[in-house]
């Protein structure tokens, strides 16, 4: 099999250089393309810069350990994405980690290595290098989901629970710039002296919710969800964030319309009454027992027009009767269970809640017997 290769070697032996190219031809790269320069300025070079190499060659003689960075660092302007091989005369271990520690694929020692190792590392550094393309392709994709992502998310070491970064959405929420937030740790969110007392029914059963301070001390209150990853060598909570405030506030508020809704409902002297659309009584308050006879079982079970002693309509029209605008306020009568008539003056509010319709009624019968 013929392959195709673009090789460039950066190599002042001559020998060297055709020693490399001859290895290679048992294996297939006759068809290749060598490009032989002497030194890193030759990079410069307009037509060496125009050419796309698959692999490259690099001598390491005589530098020492910052000047290999530099020289990789200087082949990667120009070659960001191409696999890098380092050899050198010099064959220690020391040398060659510090190679591939500055980003190289492979190290080789010069008159070392066979034809067969020379081909197997050419195509385990390509294998290598592609690999690593795509994981640096996969990082900041997902740097990107973090960065941009609607939730706020923040990392932190788990050892000190130091916040060690953020994304937009957290810095927006909590009003920290990124670099105040690296200077925190979870718990310097943490309030826990100030939060409101709600009581958590339905939906909001068995939720645990954090409340945070802001930077301006505003009461947040999140939903948070951990996860254990690798971040920067380093064992991290990844930290993605629900932002519940104004779940909770109407909560809150709903629970202390509720309150004076109860003290007001059982409160009062007079009836209390809810019925939804077709009439049937849904929730009624403890004067209406007391006044009206019948156990909260009796009134449960009963129609408006179960209580409405009322001649000219029709029992399963009374309702209907009552919600039209002209019938709302008036005077009426009602049946006790003993059988006893009382006299009301009534209200009606239709739609207190959706589909509910709220009846007021007060005992004015001595009143009306004077």
């Amino acid at each position: 099999m013929m392959l195709r290769n673009q090789i460039l070697i950066l190599e002042k032996d001559i020998e060297l250089v055709n020693e490399t190219k001859s290895q290679l031809l048992p294996f297939g790269y006759a068809d290749t393309h060598f490009t032989h320069i002497h030194s890193l300025e030759q990079l410069d070079n307009a037509a060496v810069r125009t050419f796309s190499p698959d692999v490259i060659f690099a001598n390491i003689d005589d530098l020492d350990a910052n000047e290999v960075l530099k020289k990789y660092k200087d082949i990667q302007q120009i070659f960001p994405r191409i696999p890098v091989i380092v050899f050198s005369t010099v064959d220690e271990d020391e040398l060659a980690i510090k190679c591939i520690q500055a980003g190289a694929q492979s190290f080789l020692s010069k008159g070392k290595f066979t034809p067969s190792q020379l081909y197997r590392l050419i195509a385990f550094s390509r294998e290598r290098n592609e690999l690593n393309q795509e994981l640096s392709r996969l990082k900041a994709d997902y740097q990107t989901i973090f960065e941009k992502n609607g939730l706020p998310m923040l990392v932190a070491d788990v050892q000190t629970r130091q916040i060690i970064s953020v994304n937009e959405a957290a810095i927006r929420l909590y009003k920290y710039s990124k670099n105040e937030f690296c200077n925190l740790q979870l718990e310097q969110l943490n309030d826990s002296t100030t939060a409101l007392d709600v009581s958590f029914d339905d939906d909001f059963m068995g939720k645990d919710y954090k409340h945070h301070f802001d930077k301006d001390g505003e009461l947040v209150y999140v939903e948070m969800m951990e996860s254990t990853i690798t971040y920067n060598k380093i064992a991290a909570l990844l930290i993605t964030i629900n932002n519940v405030t104004d779940k909770v506030l109407a909560a809150s508020e709903e629970r202390k319309a509720k309150q004076r809704l109860d003290a007001i409902f059982n409160g009062t002297k007079d009836i209390i009454l809810l019925a939804n659309d077709s009439g049937k009584c849904v929730q009624v308050n403890k004067s209406a027992y007391g006044i009206l006879g019948y156990s909260e079982a009796d009134i449960m079970n009963m129609q408006v027009g179960d209580l409405v002693n009322i001649e000219q309509e029709n029992e399963e029209n009374v309702w209907d009767f009552f919600l039209q605008p002209a019938n709302q306020t008036g005077i009426i009568k009602l049946k006790k269970k003993n059988g006893e008539i009382i006299i009301c003056t009534h209200n009606v509010t239709k739609h207190l809640l959706p589909g509910l319709h709220l009846w007021i009624l007060t005992d004015v019968t001595m009143l009306e017997k004077n």
